[in-house]
């Protein structure tokens, strides 16, 4: 979700080059109108990559992910974070290539030090600390483990929950 939230950040350069921005902006609406339109359709996006992961999860893997609402209130502030993220980098780049070829090793890496690939309990404190400290991966990996792994609820994800709210 993260990843392609990024690389979607091009649609928002392309926007920009074809003018499509500038001629939304000659409508009688604000510039913030037109943003919140643009991170509307990039979260519903992310929303509905997200219920398919965790559909697809559940029905092939029979992963058990947790009480729901637990379950939905950190998919949608990861799918937050992720659109936020995306509009940040469409933002400030100058072309569409920019933001694959910037977004998609940014969010791998982040993903890397945030404890997707592998646990964070498996590298050494300094490191988990700077993973928590710059990617809001590791807070949805930390949550995450408490939900499938722990038999947690959403009061035990509670801080990793507003860390995201945060980052988002």
């Amino acid at each position: 979700v993260f990843i392609n939230s990024l690389a979607a950040g091009g649609a928002l350069v392309e926007m920009r080059r074809l003018g499509v921005a500038r001629r939304m902006l000659a409508a009688p609406l604000r510039t913030s109108t037109i943003v919140l339109g643009a991170g509307v359709s990039r979260f519903a996006i992310a929303l509905v990559q997200t219920a398919l992961l965790l559909a697809v999860g559940a029905v092939l893997f029979d992963v058990s992910w947790g009480p729901p609402a637990a379950v939905v209130a950190l998919g949608v502030l990861f799918a937050l974070v992720s659109t936020g993220a995306g509009l940040l980098v469409g933002s400030v780049v100058r072309n569409p290539e920019q933001a694959s070829a910037i977004g998609i090793p940014v969010a791998i890496g982040m993903g890397m030090l945030g404890g997707c690939m592998w646990p964070l309990d498996v590298v050494p404190p300094g490191l988990r600390a700077v993973g928590l400290a710059v990617t809001p991966h590791a807070w949805a990996m930390e949550a995450w483990t408490k939900l499938i792994f722990e038999g947690q609820g959403i009061g035990a994800i509670a801080v990793d929950l507003v860390v995201l709210a945060v980052w988002a």
